[in-house]
């Protein structure tokens, strides 16, 4: 059963995405008399401390945070630029079924939020603060320096990591990895978690084949064969559409790509994360359960630029993969 969404909500989402309106923050929660129910918490001016003093501390809920920051300076004269980050509170004290039930509208609920810079996954209010954010954009737009009073490090974070400066031809360098021959992967499942690879060399060989710029290789994908294993299920040399197009309609999958951004008029490497999740012909009890998963799988394929959560095909292409990481 899909979510109801209230035309209130989509409204207001719109409102915090249009830079002339004050408005800076939603907050989207469940009705507590219809668990298929969306209901609209709240909105205002008041960013981070108005989420945090909107949200039900003790029960899932959605957030959209436009923040605004300068990008460039010169003299007088400044740009300045918005970006969105969907944060999602989910305390780690919610009965488990209550985590498995609203596990099969996760799909559903990033959708409506989407398109959003970062994904910010909390179990407590107390995790949502002011630097934190702030690295978060720094991290988004590369402007450290810009956004906070603390003087960067060397060099830049990607995915959380901090990597040396870019060079011309790529920024897929040092905490990325060593050399292509010298690359190390390691596969730790998670403690508790019921999942793995049927071939870890497997998983380890197709990823360093889509890191390696010189292999013609840009994507590669595995997928669920039961709700324990997961298998390679296949790779090619074309962009996240033809990737797409291998993803089974009745499966869930994972699946990294590399594509390039134009960037001070030189090409850069991206990597991008696929977690897909069919819209139709998975049980919602299956989806609850994958979606426990996330702790194992998603660490397998770290570096990367940007999650993308798909449901249907339509939903990313290469345009949109540049254009989430821009």
């Amino acid at each position: 059963m899909g979510l109801d969404i209230p035309e209130e909500i989509k409204d207001s989402l719109k409102d915090v995405r249009n830079d002339s309106s004050d408005t800076n923050f939603v907050v989207v929660g469940y009705d507590e008399n219809n668990p298929n129910a969306l209901i609209l918490l709240g909105s205002g001016s008041s960013g981070i401390e108005g989420i945090k003093a909107t949200c039900k501390a003790d029960d899932v809920c959605y957030s959209l945070l436009r923040v605004n920051y300068t990008f460039e300076k010169a003299g007088v004269i400044k740009s300045d630029a918005s970006r969105f980050i969907f944060v999602y509170l989910r305390p780690e004290s919610i009965p488990l079924q209550r985590k498995m039930k609203i596990g099969t509208a996760e799909g559903q609920v990033k959708k409506l939020f989407t398109p959003f810079m970062k994904n910010f996954e909390i179990s407590s209010l107390d995790e949502l603060n002011k630097d934190k954010v702030d690295d978060m954009i720094a991290t988004i737009t590369q402007t450290k320096n810009k956004t906070t009073q603390k003087k960067a490090e060397a060099g830049f974070l990607i995915d959380g990591v901090h990597v040396s400066a870019r060079s011309n031809a790529t920024d897929k360098v040092n905490a990325y990895r060593k050399p292509d021959s010298q690359a190390k992967f390691t596969f730790n499942q998670s403690k508790g978690a019921s999942v793995s690879f049927t071939d870890p060399d497997k998983l380890k060989e197709e990823i360093a084949n889509v890191r390696d710029d010189n292999n013609p290789c840009r994507w590669c994908l595995f997928s669920y064969i039961d709700k324990k294993q997961i298998e390679f299920t296949g790779s090619g040399n074309g962009d996240v559409s033809e990737m797409l197009g291998a993803c089974p309609d009745d499966k869930v999958a994972y699946g990294l790509f590399r594509f390039t951004e134009i960037y001070d008029k030189q090409e850069h490497v991206k990597f991008g994360f696929v977690h897909w999740s069919p819209a139709n012909g998975l049980s919602p009890i299956l989806k609850a359960t994958i979606s426990t998963h996330k702790g194992a799988i998603t660490p397998q394929f770290r570096p990367f630029h940007h999650q993308f959560y798909v449901e249907n095909r339509s939903e990313l292409d290469e345009e949109r993969a540049v254009d989430a990481v821009a």
